[in-house]
């Protein structure tokens, strides 16, 4: 409907996206070499692969502007909501960062020693993931559930029932722990009801973000 918000949320769409089209055509003819986010999807693509069209491009710097904005700002605002019903983690978290960091700020190079830090994210994102629903397409025919899901159906799924599900001890709990692989952890589990008598949960189950790497968790604990 032409309502005054839909009309000046289509008008600033459409000037972000006049924007990013004119970034990337003035990339397309530079000769400068940048090594950045613009010119990797203006690269070939993979085995000598045609580089994106230009509207594919802006669709996807229009992604990059947006999607990790409101997903960092979502989960640094439940980490903080938390946390201020936590401060015993709060205290063990600045001793963390006090040591690791050592008054300096925090980088990549910090991320394997902030420990602490990457378990509250993992469990915060497990607890309040900022992408409510996610959808995949199966590539092969298979069944979930004793339902047969043929080749091509769309399955959409919901991060934060996953998370809380039986799959975890005590799933409504705020546990960062439940990530340490120490071994003093792994001797002392607390189970579930619902898996009582089950094998131990894999370590990996958490993908608020869908499957593969997780450099979000890496930004997000980064930017907290």
């Amino acid at each position: 409907m032409p309502t005054p918000g839909n009309r000046f949320q289509s008008e600033a769409i459409a000037r972000i996206r006049q924007t990013l089209g004119e970034v990337i055509a003035e990339r397309r003819e530079g000769s400068a070499n940048h090594d950045d986010l613009v010119t990797a999807m203006l690269a070939p693509g993979d085995h000598g692969g045609p580089a994106l069209a230009d509207t594919v491009a802006v669709d996807h710097a229009t992604t990059f502007i947006a999607a990790p904005t409101a997903t960092v700002a979502s989960t640094l605002g439940w980490v903080f909501h938390l946390l201020a019903q936590h401060p015993g983690i709060v205290d063990s978290l600045r001793t963390e960062v006090d040591t690791v960091l050592a008054g300096e700020p925090a980088g990549f190079e910090h991320l394997l020693d902030l420990k602490l830090a990457r378990r509250i994210i993992t469990e915060t994102l497990r607890l309040y993931p900022s992408l409510w629903l996610g959808t995949r397409v199966v590539t092969t025919d298979t069944r979930l559930g004793g339902h047969l899901l043929t080749a091509g159906t769309v399955v959409s799924y919901g991060p934060c029932l996953v998370g809380r599900s039986g799959l975890y001890d005590n799933p409504d709990s705020f546990d960062p722990d439940r990530w340490d692989d120490s071994p003093k952890r792994a001797a002392s589990p607390r189970p579930h009801p619902l898996r009582r008598g089950r094998p131990p949960m894999p370590r990996q189950p958490v993908r608020p973000h869908g499957e593969g790497p997780r450099p979000r968790h890496d930004c997000i604990t980064l930017a907290a």
